[in-house]
């Protein structure tokens, strides 16, 4: 079974092979044609249903007419049948994970949310802030925000549209921090959703002004993966890419705005060091799911 898409509609359907031409083309005939002319394969927007042959090109037989402006042939990645999957590389992953906000702090939108409509800004001046790409937390990453401790980011006018049901939120850090203090990650609202390194140095979270931890300390001046899911029962925390702990926690919903660094406008729970990469996902991911989100982010590659 392959899947031809236009990238906005698809369909599955049988493929017999005729020829493998001397060059590795295969060429094939239709048995369940798709109404309209198919178009090409493009496992990675079709999560679940790649090709299984793992590289194929589409070789329009004799009288096929593909419609005007699109490839008469396309050489695509798809996995292999019984043990592969989509590969994706770390952007393609956070693609097909949908998160609804995502801050990068790349060279020229350093403050933009690139996939939602949350841009920040450096308090207490525009100019305290830095960015760094010295021992990135990624393959991936340019740069990431430089915090000294004494300055956040933060959104006081746009509130994150409202996350009911589950949410996952993530984010790279590395803290230089003083051991014994309270070094908050990401917050939203008045403690409607934060992640924090406490101050008997454990990773732990709120929901709803409600605490929960993971019990895990990490250490301080190395990059380290925090994801903390919530999906609806309990409270999951990760640390790159694996589950350290399970909490029971109801979760209502969350639309407040977004600090990264602080817990208010200004807070005493500032981080210190670096923090790149920081998501918001309106569902709860899968501990499968996060642990590829990391591979991505270290190899830029996940296969699923």
């Amino acid at each position: 079974k392959i899947v031809l898409s236009d990238g906005t509609n698809s369909q599955s359907f049988e493929e017999n092979v005729e020829t493998l031409g001397e060059f590795g083309e295969i060429t094939f005939t239709y048995v369940n044609s798709p109404a309209g002319n198919p178009k090409y394969i493009d496992p990675a927007k079709i999560p679940g249903q790649a090709s299984t042959i793992t590289s194929v090109t589409i070789v329009p037989l004799i009288g096929e007419n593909l419609n005007a402006g699109i490839e008469s042939s396309r050489t695509v990645t798809g996995g292999v049948a019984g043990g592969g999957g989509t590969t994706y590389t770390y952007l393609t992953y956070v693609d097909h994970l949908a998160p609804q906000n995502f801050w990068r702090f790349e060279s020229g939108t350093q403050y933009s949310d690139t996939k939602g409509s949350i841009p920040l800004s450096c308090y207490p001046s525009a100019l305290s802030c830095t960015f760094s790409s010295v021992n990135s937390a990624t393959l991936n990453t340019g740069q990431y925000l430089s915090l000294s401790g004494s300055n956040f980011v933060y959104n006081s006018v746009t509130a994150v549209t409202p996350i009911s049901g589950a949410v996952t939120v993530s984010a790279w850090g590395y803290s230089t921090g003083t051991p014994g203090t309270y070094r908050r990650i990401i917050q939203v609202g008045s403690n409607q959703l934060s992640m924090l390194i406490y101050n008997d140095n454990i990773f732990q979270g709120y929901y709803q002004s409600t605490q929960r931890t993971s019990g895990i300390a990490p250490s301080l001046n190395s990059w380290h993966y925090y994801t903390m899911v919530n999906d609806g029962i309990n409270i999951i925390f990760y640390i790159d890419g694996t589950k350290v702990s399970t909490g029971s926690f109801a979760y209502s919903s969350i639309n407040g705005n977004v600090i990264l660094g602080d817990n208010s406008n200004p807070g005493t729970q500032k981080w210190t060091g670096y923090l790149d990469e920081v998501m918001i996902i309106p569902r709860a991911l899968s501990q499968t799911e996060v642990n590829n989100l990391y591979t991505a982010a270290t190899t830029n590659s996940v296969t699923e």
